[in-house]
């Protein structure tokens, strides 16, 4: 089995931490977007429903 140099150890390093970095940064976007459009359409419905229910009175 090969032993790694110091050098290749870093190279390797230096690959992995930013990519599960970048990772974790794009599945926090996705559920930041993912929780905007899921209260959005919460707050469309809410209001949609307050309007069908003032109309339905008058």
């Amino acid at each position: 089995m090969k032993t790694l140099s110091q050098q290749e150890v870093n190279a390797v390093e230096g690959g992995i931490i930013p990519a599960i970095a970048a990772g974790f940064m794009a599945y926090n976007y996705v559920v930041a977007v993912y929780s905007a459009t899921q209260i959005a359409t919460g707050v469309g419905i809410a209001v949609g429903t307050a309007v069908t229910i003032a109309a339905a009175q008058d």
